[in-house]
């Protein structure tokens, strides 16, 4: 496993597992960027069918719902952020930072990057990308509902 540390926003490579471990004790310096975008129908109802599906499970399987997974279905949310492990595993270029898309048409989109200036510009291609699709009536004619 090829883990890295960020240092000025340059991913280097480190071999001590302790110095990595220390590195992501802080969370700021990894968020290259974040954006809540207003969730509007027919998502909403289908996020909120599917975070009630989701909670479901999680106090069958625990017993209760993890507070980390109680997420607002009434927004959008695009994150960006460093993983600090090559998600490349060695096939050309590390991959070490990665945007996703939490809830609307877009929702479980993920992309990763190489660097913080691809990422960076990416999570803004993707913003972009989410905003066209809540404005475009077609991409919610192709919605399910997860009931069916």
């Amino acid at each position: 496993m090829r883990l890295y540390i960020l240092k000025d926003r340059k991913a280097l490579r480190v071999h001590n597992v302790l110095e990595w471990a220390r590195m992501f004790e802080a969370t700021e310096g990894r968020i290259v960027a974040q954006d809540l975008l207003d969730n509007i129908e027919p998502w909403l109802t289908i996020d909120h069918a599917r975070h009630a599906e989701r909670s479901v499970r999680m106090k069958e399987l625990l017993g209760h719902q993890p507070a980390q997974l109680r997420t607002n279905w009434r927004r959008i949310f695009v994150s960006t952020v460093f993983l600090g492990i090559d998600h490349a595993f060695g096939a050309g270029p590390p991959l070490l930072f990665e945007t996703m898309v939490f809830n609307g048409p877009l929702t479980d989109t993920q992309i990763r990057y190489a660097d913080w200036d691809s990422a960076a510009a990416g999570h803004l291609e993707l913003v972009t990308s989410v905003r066209a699709a809540l404005a475009s009536p077609s991409s919610a004619s192709g919605a399910t509902s997860p009931q069916s």
